[in-house]
């Protein structure tokens, strides 16, 4: 066999090889693809270790929507797209340099003192601690997420911190704002005070059930400043009131975590308020009635509610 005829049959053979070689490699590409959306698809039957399965998840993220969107962000999960369609995360999300910073909760927290029965503004009396047909009160400051005061609804979740006081107890403005609004309740008899940093703002601090009412729509507040009392709860025997911050749209109103809005610097300082106010409590009515275990922030079962 001449020498020619060997190199041709060697190039011939090469050639074969060669195109062998890249046919297989995108069919294993293309097996590859195949497999990875389709591992893809499972993965997407979750959000992490958050949950799983489409009800499921729908059910978690109603009530944890901020740990839900911190996982979705930027993430092609299938059930981000279902649970966030992009056009409502738009409407949902406020912007960022519009949150309010608070620099207290409209009350003193201090240790409880027991020969005054005060823990600073809040009062701690057993008067708090009854059951009727349709209320179940054993909390001297109700968790934002805490269920079971409802007895026609138990499964629903508070959508604020409240604070019992005694009455005639002073509520200070938690943020340097705005008042942009001051309504009544028929229901109560009594107010509600909107704060924002400015009239345009997403975002909104209030406080509901409140009398004596010291501010008018427009006036301009410092974090501090006595705006109100509290207004009288169980049978006129001692105060509550309401504290939210909320955002609200098209979309629907949407309440968060209040801790989650405090200055960063006095977070460890409120942490230790709450914790100490509810160890205090749980040893004054001799029972267990918060979860701290259970807080995704201090004072919090859940960082972000779509109210009802």
């Amino acid at each position: 066999m001449k020498k020619s005829m060997i190199i041709g049959i060697v190039i011939v053979i090469a050639g074969v090889i060669l195109l062998g070689g890249i046919f297989l490699k995108e069919i294993i590409t293309n097996t590859s693809d195949i497999g990875g959306n389709w591992l893809t698809g499972i993965k997407s039957s979750s959000l992490g270790s958050l949950c799983s399965g489409e009800e499921e998840c729908k059910e978690f993220c109603s009530n944890n929507i901020g740990q839900c969107e911190n996982y979705c962000k930027g993430n092609e999960n299938e059930l981000c797209r279902i649970i966030f369609p992009a056009e409502e995360n738009q409407v949902q999300q406020p912007a960022e340099d519009n949150k309010p910073v608070l620099k207290n909760f409209g009350f003193n927290i201090e240790p409880w003192d027991k020969n005054t029965n005060r823990a600073g503004d809040l009062i701690f009396s057993k008067d708090i601690v009854f059951e009727d047909p349709n209320i179940l009160s054993e909390w001297v400051f109700v968790e934002f997420g805490g269920q079971g005061q409802r007895k026609s609804d138990p499964a629903s979740r508070n959508i604020e911190y409240w604070f019992f006081v005694p009455l005639g107890t002073n509520v200070m403005a938690p943020i340097d704002g705005i008042i942009t609004d001051v309504g009544f309740f028929e229901h109560t008899q009594d107010w509600g005070i909107n704060f924002q940093l400015k009239e345009n703002s997403k975002w909104i601090v209030s406080f509901e059930h409140v009398i004596d009412v010291k501010v008018k729509k427009g006036d301009v507040v410092k974090a501090g400043d006595i705006v109100a009392k509290a207004a009288p709860r169980i049978n006129n025997n001692i105060a509550m009131t309401e504290l939210a911050v909320w955002t609200g749209g098209r979309d629907g109103i949407y309440k968060y975590c209040p801790f989650d809005f405090l200055d960063e610097n006095l977070k460890p300082v409120y942490e230790e308020k709450l914790k100490r106010l509810a160890d205090d409590w749980e040893k004054f009515i001799g029972k267990d009635v918060y979860d701290q275990y259970a807080w995704v922030s201090p004072g919090c079962l859940v960082d972000k509610i779509k109210e009802a």
